[in-house]
């Protein structure tokens, strides 16, 4: 995916210099110039990036971008719900498989509400300690 920096009277020269030199010692794989292109003007960067579009090789690129999915995608499907839904398997992973098929889920609210208040009550006593 093309990113271009507006370098206006050198504004990103240090970033670019920290980019080569990451390159230099083998931090980045790639050389800077595949990573991020700079252009001196915001018309000269349009320019850069109507070019890189009409380019068949970089359109090929983009839709392969389009198939990974993303990092924020990736973390939402590792943490699906709500907070209260979290809780909620919280307290079945708590609670006492036997006393759940018998249909008693009281249990375990009951255990799960009474960790949370001893939390609750030892992180109060703990503040009020350092004060």
């Amino acid at each position: 995916m093309p990113i271009v920096c507006v370098n206006i009277e050198g504004y990103y020269d240090s970033f670019m210099s920290i980019l080569q030199r990451a390159h230099n010692e083998q931090m980045l794989y790639k050389h800077p110039n595949e990573i991020v292109h700079f252009e001196e003007s915001a018309e000269s960067a349009v320019l850069w990036i109507e070019q890189f579009l009409a380019n068949p090789e970089n359109v090929k690129m983009k839709v392969k971008i389009k198939k990974r999915s993303s990092m924020l995608k990736r973390m939402e499907s590792n943490v699906s719900g709500n907070a209260l839904s979290a809780l909620g398997r919280l307290s079945s992973f708590l609670s006492d498989s036997r006393a759940e098929q018998n249909g008693n889920k009281n249990i375990s609210c009951a255990i799960f509400n009474s960790i949370v208040f001893a939390t609750g009550v030892s992180l109060g006593l703990l503040l009020a300690r350092t004060k």
